[in-house]
């Protein structure tokens, strides 16, 4: 078995969950049988942590600056409600938060810096 995913095998994968979806759940010894080069826990891995959710692996979000703007004044009037924060923006909660601690590393470092002479 192979590690990593080529195009083929992700192609694959797809039209296979769709395939062998029932009632019931799906049949990963099914798919992993249409792909043929992964085991079934490998297929079910990969589809839950990253195909389900339709973005590529480590593939990060890019912030405008106005969803910049709505988080910060979100997150002001959740407070620390990082669930409440996310559900709102449509993104995950380590997401806006990390996100959210990064604007405010960004802030403290483009504050000017108080000489005294």
């Amino acid at each position: 078995m192979t590690r990593y995913w080529n195009p083929a095998e992700v192609e694959t994968l797809r039209g296979a969950v769709l395939a062998e979806t029932s009632p019931g759940g799906v049949n990963w010894e099914g798919v992993a049988g249409a792909v043929g080069s992964k085991t079934a826990k490998q297929c079910s891995v990969r589809f839950h942590n990253i195909e389900k959710f339709g973005d590529r692996p480590n593939a990060r979000m890019q912030w405008s600056p106005l969803q910049d703007h709505l988080l910060l004044h979100i997150a002001m009037a959740n407070g620390n409600a990082w669930a409440a924060v996310a559900g709102q923006l449509g993104v995950g909660v380590s997401v806006a938060k990390n996100r959210y601690y990064v604007l405010q590393r960004m802030a403290r470092r483009d504050q000017p810096v108080l000489v005294l002479e």
